[in-house]
């Protein structure tokens, strides 16, 4: 069995992992004393340009964001409560199959770039 770092560190960059990964993640307990892996901004967007391009689809987006959702060994930059796990839940939640793609992803850069521009003044 892979170690979950690498296993988390999978699900985290690739939308679409082989079952094989998700298997072997859930033999892990969902338990975790600390975060093993952190979807940053920079894993967000590329995921969004994967979108962007069509070689994403809604709902594999959607399902990217769900798998992540919840996880306690998964930190997300910004910390709890910020811009990537807000962006998250609303990927997993909004039914984004009814917006434009360009449209999508727009709105969610403007999400995580008003929460990096605040961070910045402080």
């Amino acid at each position: 069995m892979r170690d979950r770092t690498v296993l988390v560190q999978e699900i985290i960059r690739n939308p679409r992992p082989d079952t094989l990964v998700i298997e072997e993640l859930a033999l892990y307990s969902l338990d975790c004393d600390a975060p093993l892996a952190m979807l940053s901004r920079a894993d967000f967007i590329s995921i969004l340009r994967q979108f962007e391009s069509e070689a994403l689809s809604a709902p594999e987006l959607k399902e990217w964001a769900n798998r992540l959702l919840g996880r306690r060994d998964v930190e997300f930059e910004f910390g709890q409560e910020g811009a990537v796990e807000e962006a998250l839940f609303w990927l997993a939640y909004e039914e984004i199959h009814e917006w434009e793609n360009k449209q999508l992803c727009g709105h969610i850069e403007a999400m995580l770039e008003r929460r990096r521009s605040r961070r910045d003044e402080t």
